[in-house]
């Protein structure tokens, strides 16, 4: 895979050998004097088999010009960048501003961009990320809970989460950063502790004490409401270190990482103690009607006739 960019007569160009990206240069020979009064005397042949000077059919001259030219949906584009030292919504509106006041000539036209977009490598490690890491969790509960409707309840409660880093960004008015890509993959593996926490404890409830499907419900998410507000709570005011003192939502690149943990974990610890027991109730109604059904019939077999 070579990439090239030639500036004046020498092209440096980068190949990747191995998996290494190694530098070299191509240079023409005799580039050091080559000069634009020499190249006025160039001999360029004729379909006569005559011979003209360069300088009697063109005008040579030296000016600058790009190192690259860039070409998208069939259209030649130029790039601006600027930084801004400063808040970012006075940024960004110093930027419209500049933008609303620049005239252009006809046919060309300018387009905001974000600061940064995910590349086409970027999108498959994350995406590979995200499903390996759900493969994971759901192997893993499926395993502990030796079921394969339960290791759903705790999988749902990443979109539970997930109402919670919205609404906390939107409130706020931060930027989705990939900072906050990064934080929403931490949040998916700690949220799912609190899911895992309460269905383990209803289990056991049901096979160790033999309680019916609601009282254990009822039970075991009582008894697990001050453990799980706990391990939320110390959690959550750990963060807040992070973003307490900050002056603006944006300030610090680690601060869209902070909110999307203590978003995810304050919405999941909420609706975990409330739609967890649902979801668990809508999962195991049919597998605990049938269990209820079948030791009515064996205790009414063994009654005498």
């Amino acid at each position: 895979q070579v990439s090239a960019s030639v500036r004046g007569r020498t092209t440096n160009s980068t190949i990747r050998v191995g998996g290494e990206e190694r530098l070299f240069s191509v240079k023409l020979d005799g580039y050091r004097t080559m000069d634009a009064a020499q190249m006025n005397d160039l001999q360029i042949p004729t379909p006569s088999g005559q011979s003209v000077r360069l300088a009697d059919v063109a005008t040579l001259r030296e000016r600058r010009v790009l190192n690259s030219v860039i070409r998208e949906n069939q259209q030649y584009q130029r790039l601006v960048n600027y930084e801004f030292r400063g808040p970012q919504k006075l940024g960004d509106r110093t930027r419209d501003q500049v933008v609303a006041s620049t005239t252009l000539p006809p046919g060309y036209s300018i387009e905001k961009r974000q600061a940064w977009s995910w590349s086409v490598e970027e999108k498959q490690q994350i995406y590979g990320v995200l499903i390996v890491s759900i493969l994971l969790i759901f192997m893993v509960t499926a395993a502990i809970f030796e079921s394969l409707k339960l290791p759903l309840t705790v999988l749902l409660t990443v979109p539970m989460a997930l109402i919670g880093v919205f609404l906390l960004f939107f409130y706020l008015g931060a930027t989705f950063t990939r900072e906050a890509y990064v934080g929403m993959i931490m949040m998916g593996g700690i949220v799912v502790n609190n899911s895992i926490l309460l269905v383990d404890h209803v289990n056991q409830l049901r096979r160790v004490y033999r309680l019916p499907l609601a009282a254990a419900l009822e039970r075991g998410t009582l008894e697990r409401v001050r453990p799980i507000l706990m391990t939320s709570l110390t959690t959550i005011c750990g963060l807040l270190p992070l973003v307490l003192f900050s002056e603006t939502a944006d300030q610090n690149i680690w601060n869209a990482l902070a909110y999307a943990l203590i978003g995810g974990l304050s919405s999941s610890t909420i609706l975990v103690l409330t739609v967890t027991p649902a979801l668990y109730l809508l999962f195991e109604r049919r597998a605990e009607e049938r269990r209820i059904m079948t030791e009515n019939r064996e205790i009414a077999a063994m009654q005498p006739a």
